[in-house]
């Protein structure tokens, strides 16, 4: 009985900790790379998915901010993940609220979904300089 409890919080604890890093490595600044099954997409739809996101980079930072660049626009607000830390949602101080699933992150990659085929592939950038 002892070893069953001892297991189960082992197992407990460890489920934490990958959470908590899991969270950590999404902090920082990232930047457009690519996306996902791109061998599924016509040359038209992949010249529009180049053109819409090339220039993305989201700024997420460690006090629940965010700061994202997209199309020539910039949007800030906040950041949270859920529960289990399988999405992240963007409340923007405009308004809108954006749910993405987190499909893969590590230390200099993030792939989230934002419910269409493709994903977003980003890479980490260096820091955002103040006053840009």
């Amino acid at each position: 009985m002892k070893l069953k409890v001892i297991f189960t919080s082992l197992l407990f604890l460890s489920v934490l900790s990958v959470n908590a890093q899991r969270a950590s490595l999404i902090k920082g600044n990232w930047k457009y790379q690519d996306v996902t099954e791109k061998e599924k997409l016509d040359s038209t739809s992949l010249k529009m998915l180049e053109m819409f996101f090339s220039e993305v980079t989201f700024d997420i930072k460690e006090n629940g901010q965010y700061k994202a660049q997209f199309m020539g626009k910039s949007e800030e607000g906040a950041w949270k993940l859920n529960k289990d830390e399988s999405k992240i949602t963007f409340t923007s101080s405009k308004g809108p609220i954006n749910e993405m699933t987190i499909v893969e992150v590590s230390q200099n990659k993030l792939i989230l979904n934002f419910g269409k085929p493709n994903s977003l592939i980003l890479k980490k950038a260096e820091p955002a300089k103040e006053g840009k």
